[in-house]
């Protein structure tokens, strides 16, 4: 559905200088700045990222958004943790079809029994709700975490 409207999936591992810069210029001068935590080149990143399971995102060949994908914590384990879509395609799914394009990947590299982590933000609602939905029901375990903060102000 989403090719048919010009969305297409591209490997992280044939990134060239011109995608380099298009995306530099979208975290400088597009991303809100709440969302330049998503910046794929940041030296804050904490993940390396494996180029064959990492992808662009592109509408009619402008980069729209990202994901990576990095080795897991358990044996034949990758991790998708890092993924963005422009706020102007939030809605229309491409992120979605970009998680199914990266799991393909992963089957196919890797075999289909390597295991696919993916993991959104508490305050990411609907990613949370796409995921409680549509992946919930097909996973081998599900795992919740939560964060409680006070602030502590001097007496």
């Amino acid at each position: 559905r989403l090719t048919t409207r010009g969305f297409m999936c591209t490997s992280w591992a044939d990134l060239t200088d011109d995608d380099r810069a298009q995306v530099k210029h979208l975290v400088d001068n597009v991303l809100p700045e709440a969302d330049r935590q998503f910046d794929p080149f940041s030296s804050q990143n904490r993940i390396e990222p494996l180029p064959a399971l990492s992808i662009m995102i592109r509408l009619h060949g402008r980069i729209v958004g990202w994901i990576q994908g990095s080795r897991g914590a358990m044996p034949d384990s990758f991790h998708y943790s890092f993924g963005y879509a422009l706020p102007e395609v939030q809605r229309l799914g491409c992120l979605v079809a970009g998680v199914r394009d990266v799991c393909q990947r992963q089957a196919q590299l890797y075999g289909d029994t390597s295991l696919c982590v993916l993991e959104t933000a508490y305050a990411n609602a609907p990613m949370r709700r796409f995921m409680e939905r549509q992946l919930v029901p097909y996973s081998d375990w599900t795992d919740y975490r939560y964060l409680s903060e006070k602030q502590l102000t001097k007496a």
